[in-house]
């Protein structure tokens, strides 16, 4: 389905510095451009006419007779612009600055040797009558992924010197494109049908239109290394937890939760920025590569629930910035019930046949494995699925959310190292736990 939306007029033009070998964006602080007051812009294809074969007999009949298909050879492009822009005509003619003592661009050098101009990605915001849901403006999103672009004139409307730019533009690999010089297409609007489609001309609906501003703009350089993501995420908004899981998420510095209550940023504790961290209001139980887990006081609301919109990542000192995440797997459940178990905190007898473990939160637990000299034993809440793996030798005296009290047999005498604890199918892996409590507490009547 399609919806019908006249084109007004282009609000804005975007251009990006490309290398002309392989046609990709040169990232840099001076390789971009965004301008605005756009006048008479005009794009049309250049239609070379299919041959038309014939053969005729000696009687003028014909006998064999094929007629090619016209082709698209590229599209030519045409505007104006209102202001003789230094940064913007050296940018797009290969030109260099002249710069004076205070760093400010004051005039281009126009080379005689008919150098070629560069190619630069070029994009034309379009604007709609229309808007989407959100009540944002809707554009017809005009790309043309390598152009080269010239200064061909001036013309007078007035007192006013308008200046003419003409171009052409070349054909790219499809795939080549990505989300753009300045990252900011949407993921799979240019995505070839196959690796060897290629184009030179693409437009889609979209709600982005760029800032326009005076002077040269940056195109980031792209990312190198591992990237951190957010594949999916599980909070209450109603209390004050979020855990968040994905990938890398180590090398993540500072993460912004963004939602009704504004944005709240957390540091990872391992990075130079922790200390940034509230004390009194933040604790940030888990920050590893596949998981982080944050408490925040400020948001323990459980009357007026709170909503969470998106994630932000950073790197140390915001860079690089590896962009914003969607909340994925929005789930609103009780408080208590998205409450992990949180780190054992009493004893165990491992010179007996009795393990205590006391803590909050056990109630979420489903398997319960004590690691030491005896090996591995799994335990299971007797309330739970898979009850009936508990071993021969086990009875489960208690398993309450503050105690799990566990007597085994053939465990008397042994030493435990660490144990580990889950949820139904071993999901979630609430990770495990050294044994960092004091010497055992025994007494007659536990042994």
């Amino acid at each position: 389905m399609q919806i019908c939306r006249p084109a007004m007029c282009i609000e804005a033009i975007r251009v990006a510095l490309l290398d002309n070998c392989t046609l990709l964006p040169i990232c840099g602080p001076l390789n971009g451009y965004a301008m605005g007051c756009i006048i008479d812009p005009n794009w049309t294809p250049e239609i070379e006419e299919g041959e038309e074969s014939i053969v005729k007999d000696n009687c003028g009949n014909i006998c064999l007779r094929d007629d090619r298909c016209d082709l698209t050879k590229r599209w030519n492009l045409e505007f104006k612009i209102k202001d003789p822009d230094k940064e913007f005509l050296a940018l797009i003619e290969g030109n260099p600055l002249i710069v004076n003592g205070g760093g400010d661009s004051i005039g281009v050098r126009q080379l005689a040797y008919g150098a070629c101009s560069p190619f630069v990605f070029l994009e034309l915001f379009e604007r709609t009558n229309d808007c989407d849901t959100q009540g944002e403006p809707i554009y017809f999103r005009h790309v043309f992924p390598a152009v080269r672009l010239r200064w061909i004139g001036n013309e007078r409307e007035g007192i006013f010197r308008i200046l003419q730019i003409e171009g052409k533009t070349r054909d790219v690999q499809t795939d080549s494109i990505g989300t753009g010089p300045f990252d900011d297409i949407p993921v799979m609007a240019l995505v070839g049908t196959s690796s060897s489609e290629r184009i030179d001309y693409a437009w889609f609906e979209d709600s982005f239109v760029p800032t326009v501003q005076c002077g040269a703009i940056e195109v980031p350089c792209p990312i190198v290394g591992p990237q951190p993501t957010i594949e999916t995420d599980d909070f209450d908004p109603g209390c004050n937890q979020y855990r968040f899981m994905g990938t890398n998420l180590d090398i993540v510095d500072r993460l912004d939760v963004l939602g009704d209550f504004g944005t709240h940023t957390y540091y990872n504790p391992a990075g130079p920025n922790s200390a940034l961290n509230n004390p009194y209001q933040i604790t940030i139980n888990t920050w590893t590569a596949t998981n982080i887990r944050i408490e925040d006081l400020a948001l323990n609301d459980q009357v007026t629930p709170h909503t969470i919109t998106a994630t932000h990542l950073y790197g140390v000192a915001n860079s690089p910035d590896y962009g914003v995440f969607d909340i994925v797997d929005y789930d609103i459940p009780p408080c208590d019930n998205f409450t992990e178990p949180l780190p054992f905190n009493n004893a165990q007898s491992p010179a007996c046949e009795r393990f205590f473990f006391s803590g909050i939160n056990f109630g979420f637990i489903n398997h319960l494995r004590t690691d030491g000299s005896f090996g591995q034993v799994s335990y299971y809440d007797p309330a739970g699925p898979d009850a009936g793996l508990n071993p021969g030798t086990s009875t489960i005296n208690s398993w309450t959310p503050t105690l799990i009290d566990i007597t085994d047999t053939q465990q008397g005498g042994q030493t435990i190292t660490e144990f580990h604890i889950w949820g139904v199918g071993d999901v979630p892996d609430y990770s495990f736990y050294d044994n960092f409590w004091p010497a055992p507490v025994l007494s007659v009547a536990n042994c």
